[in-house]
């Protein structure tokens, strides 16, 4: 099925605007990661333990590991965290050292360092930039076959017929 040019430029346009929005989107989690670990203190933290949780997702039951975590905040205090995020295959080891960011006045909501931090803007920002140039190669060719139907002289007096017969 071939939409009409006149159809397939708005579209286009209209994908590629969302896609835009997908990656600033993806750009403003970016920062307010960055902004969060910027005014976090960054401490050695060791793996004390590693936690086996089966989960229910979907209908399909999966095993996740979850890595138990202690650190030394700059005060002396020691605290023990549990990952966020749960992992199908064991990561790290007991004993494994693992960079931790916490701010002093929450501890123990502190973030263990590691590349699913950084998954869902990156996810964001690489599947928004592919869409937006798919969009945007769909608008130029969606450009040109609108100047092929007459010129941008014949799509210009289309809009103004259009709007004399609206009157």
């Amino acid at each position: 099925m071939r939409l009409s040019p006149l159809l397939g430029l708005p579209a286009a346009l209209l994908a590629l605007a969302f896609s835009l929005g997908f990656f600033y989107f993806g750009m403003q989690l970016n920062a307010r990661i960055e902004e969060s670990l910027a005014s976090s203190l960054v401490a050695e933290g060791k793996v004390v333990d590693v936690i086996q949780r089966t989960v229910t997702r979907q209908g399909e039951r999966r095993t996740l590991y979850y890595l138990v975590i202690e650190f030394q905040t700059a005060q002396g205090e020691v605290v023990r965290i549990e990952s966020g995020e749960g992992s199908s295959e064991i990561t790290d080891q007991l004993g494994d050292t693992v960079r931790v960011f916490y701010h002093p006045d929450a501890p123990q909501e502190a973030l263990v360092d590691s590349p699913v931090l950084w998954l869902a803007p990156r996810l964001f920002m690489g599947v928004a930039a592919v869409i937006a140039v798919l969009s945007a190669l769909a608008a130029l060719n969606g450009l040109f076959q609108v100047l092929k139907l007459g010129g941008l002289l014949g799509v210009l007096s289309l809009f103004i017929l259009r709007q004399r017969q609206g009157k």
